[in-house]
This record gives structure tokens, sequence and C-alpha cells, in this order.
């Protein structure tokens, strides 16, 4: 590998790397806006007495749920593409940010039930719940 291609991998690296962190920091402020959203609107269902609007609360998490697998997915897609350009797959242009080889390895359902989103999506879903029986 010559010095220029050697540099203009790192590059790429660097490139697909700021990809993956702005992905991964797009997850982090969609979880803070999920639980700004349902501890407001479930406040409000408790404080009002009406618990449609427990329910209700619900579908912004279910929302919430699924762009938030979109962008987990995206990430995990794009830290496929970096491996193999880490490894110097020569199969892959240079500065190719194209994820469609890995969609078949990153399965939708593995990642929208996976523990990351699974265990902080479903207790949101069941407070809602049980405020909706509770009042």
């Amino acid at each position: 590998m010559t010095d220029a291609s050697g540099e203009a991998r790192v590059k790429h690296l660097e490139f697909l790397q700021s990809t993956i962190t702005r992905l991964a920091n797009n997850s982090f402020l969609i979880r803070g806006w999920a639980i700004t959203l349902t501890s407001a609107l479930v406040g409000i269902s408790i404080g009002s007495g009406k618990s449609s609007l427990a329910i209700a609360s619900a579908i912004p998490v279910i929302g919430f749920w699924f762009l938030d697998f979109f962008y987990l997915r995206q990430e995990r897609l794009f830290r496929k593409l970096y491996d193999a350009v880490s490894r110097g797959d020569s199969a892959i242009p240079l500065f190719s940010m194209e994820v469609a080889a890995y969609r078949a390895l990153i399965k939708k359902r593995e990642v929208l039930f996976s523990p990351t989103l699974y265990l902080f999506y479903a207790p949101l879903l069941a407070v809602n719940l049980a405020v909706f029986f509770w009042i």
C-alpha cells in the first residue's frame, strides 16, 4: 500500500467514524425526547385524571422506538462497512459510504427487539399502561 492510499484509507475511516458518531448521538437524543415527552404526558394524565391521555402518550413512544431502531440499524450497517474498510477490503471503493451489501447481515427484527431498545422502550410503554389502568 502506498503512502497516499494509506492516508486516503485513514480519511475514509474518519468519515465513517464521524457518521457512526452522529447516528449514535441521534439515538441518544431520541431517547431523551422519549423520556421527556412520556413523563410530561403521563404527568398531565395523572394530574387531569384522563386515562386516555396516558394511552395517547404511548403512540409517540412507539414512534420514537421505530426512529431509534432506524438509527441503531444504520449505525450497525456503518460499523460493518468500517470493519471492512479497516481490514483493507479491496472490493470497497475508496470513500464509499454504501452499506447495502451489509443489509442482509443486520436483521431488522434483531435490532428492533435488541436489549438496547427493548429494555428502554418497553418500560416506557408499561408506565403508560399502568397509568391508564390506575386512573
